[in-house]
């Protein structure tokens, strides 16, 4: 509708309507004009088009950039896949998709006028109808509307929802917007290593509490407020510490983006990445895992944006402190690893392998002991397996390349708590997997 009255205005020799602005900051104005320039510029080729004699070759299109979707940057800012543009030509074959283009633009139009942003299940629940009917839907038509301006999600004020998780040797500081930066600088390199300082900061829901359980493990309780009384030093520029229970943080936008946070991992020697949160959870409760002195990550199956952007925060705030990837050993946990290495080049992927569960003697075989619990693949699984061979940055790297290939049954992290046991996972299994100088780093 707000298409069609366009398309009168401009027949009557009008213009697109002006809106009120001047109150919204500089990015969102720019948005707002974008959106108003894409749907102006498609409506002048449609009557261009309609205005073409006939045998003259002339037809209405749109053009936009393919995002990069496996490659994401710290900041959030937008990644192509290629320099080249597509166009889509205003032709039957096209019209679902330019509808959806345009609906996603529309609601991105209206949340910037709004002064609101919102996430991608949000706009779902808004947006029910003959257009879109699921979720995969408005994704794929935010996706276009994304290559259409060459903005991220972020930048056009749409959030995903958090997915990973964090915990272990990591403090997170929370100085108040007056406390100068000279001071921020005086209580990080003040504290002791080990020493582990957190503040409320509106990460969790209001009521919630995190912080770090015993003398390591960074977590999270959403059943409630402490009972000590907190309020009255929440204005002070000196960190608090509170002691909820042991779950893990989300990893959040107001993680990654708000200024007055900084981290604090000082007394880690490694970052953990697992693949799963039940594996991050067996961790985070044994005895043993203080030892390990590590930040432990997990996506929680194929990772958000917002977990790749943390880690690529921590790799700029300690390029020094290795990265490791530990995921099921089967062509998901290979094709998660993969996704990590486009954004995080620096991943070590450390496991699953099959010589990690089976003697060397056996390592080659498909018959595991009857003790080890395995898998057999599933047509699925030799697909994505075939898949992931066939891939530019698989066939080029020999390593990778074998480690794929040797997958012919599939073994879960949780195999590895029946293998070594609860103790000597956190004591034996693990440490040598954090070795950074250990031969099998792929």
């Amino acid at each position: 509708l707000k298409l069609r009255s366009c398309q009168q205005a401009m027949h009557h020799g009008g213009s697109l309507p002006a809106l009120s602005r001047a109150e919204a900051p500089e990015d969102r104005r720019e948005n707002v004009r974008n959106i108003e320039a894409v749907a102006l510029k498609f409506l002048r080729s449609i009557s261009i088009a309609l205005e073409t004699q006939e045998g003259e070759q002339s037809e209405a299109s749109i053009h936009l950039c393919e995002a990069y979707h496996a490659q994401i940057v710290e900041d959030g800012k937008y990644s192509a896949g290629t320099h080249r543009l597509r166009r889509l030509l205003l032709a039957p074959r096209c019209y679902r998709r330019l509808a959806r283009l345009f609906g996603a633009l529309d609601l991105v139009h209206s949340l910037t006028i709004e002064g609101r942003t919102a996430t991608q299940r949000e706009l779902y629940y808004r947006s029910q109808g003959q257009l879109f009917k699921t979720q995969t839907c408005v994704n794929s038509g935010l996706r276009d509307a994304c290559g259409v301006l060459q903005k991220s999600r972020l930048q056009l004020g749409i959030h995903v929802t958090e997915k990973g998780l964090v915990a272990g040797r990591i403090a997170f500081l929370h100085f108040p917007s007056s406390t100068s930066h000279s001071h921020q600088h005086q209580v990080e390199h003040q504290r002791r290593p080990g020493q582990d300082v957190v503040n409320s900061f509106q990460l969790l829901p209001p009521g919630s509490e995190f912080g770090f359980g015993g003398e390591t493990t960074l977590t999270a309780n959403l059943q409630g407020p402490s009972n000590s009384s907190s309020s009255s030093s929440s204005s002070s520029t000196r960190p608090e510490k509170r002691l909820p229970d042991a779950r893990g943080t989300a990893i959040s936008e107001a993680l990654l983006s708000d200024p007055s946070i900084k981290l604090s991992f000082e007394a880690a020697r490694a970052i953990l990445v697992v693949e799963k949160d039940t594996f991050f959870q067996h961790l985070l409760q044994s005895p043993n895992f203080a030892t390990l002195s590590v930040v432990l990550v997990t996506g929680r199956g194929y990772p958000d944006v917002l977990t790749r952007r943390f880690l690529q925060r921590l790799y700029r705030e300690r390029p020094d402190l290795p990265q490791f990837y530990l995921g099921d050993h089967d062509p998901d946990g290979a094709a998660i690893f993969l996704l990590y290495l486009e954004s995080c080049p620096w991943l070590i992927w450390r496991g699953l392998f099959a010589r990690d569960i089976l003697p060397a003697s056996e390592a080659e075989t498909t018959t595991p002991p009857n003790n080890i619990p395995a898998l057999p693949l599933k047509p699925r699984d030799r697909a994505l397996r075939a898949t992931l061979l066939a891939r530019k940055e698989v066939r080029s790297n020999e390593l990778i390349k074998k480690e794929i290939e040797s997958i012919e049954q599939k073994f879960e992290l949780e195999s590895l708590i029946e293998v070594y046991g609860p103790q000597r996972l956190c004591t034996e299994f693990l440490p040598s997997k954090l070795d950074r100088n250990r031969s099998e780093s792929v």
